[in-house]
């Protein structure tokens, strides 16, 4: 966004496929579809020194995707598959309370 602008400034709309972001009275800038359905109510944005941030939570927890938006660069391959292995001891390790996977290694 242009200098000088503020939080309330901006219009931004989380849908569950749909996701924009513009300066209010104006189209927006980026109107995208997110990768997979979001959790509208678990995402959120905020605006703090001239940078926007977008936290989309997925809808369908465990599941990789290959870009945040549709149409956009994939993640190269290995990225992809690091992505994968930390999710899944993320998974491991809210079934698993108990036990310390930080040191855990997916082959």
């Amino acid at each position: 966004p242009p200098a000088g602008v503020t939080a309330k400034h901006l219009a931004v709309t989380l849908k569950a496929n749909a996701v924009q972001v513009g300066l209010k009275g104006n189209p927006p800038f980026l109107d995208a579809k997110p990768f997979a359905t979001i959790d509208v109510d678990l995402s959120t944005w905020t605006f703090s020194d001239g940078e926007l941030n977008l936290v989309l939570q997925k809808a369908t927890e465990g599941k990789t995707w290959d870009a945040a938006f549709l149409g956009h660069e994939a993640l190269d391959a290995a990225t992809a598959e690091a992505d994968k292995k930390a999710i899944l001891l993320e998974r491991f390790q809210r079934e698993n309370p108990g036990f310390d996977f930080s040191g855990a290694e997916v082959n």
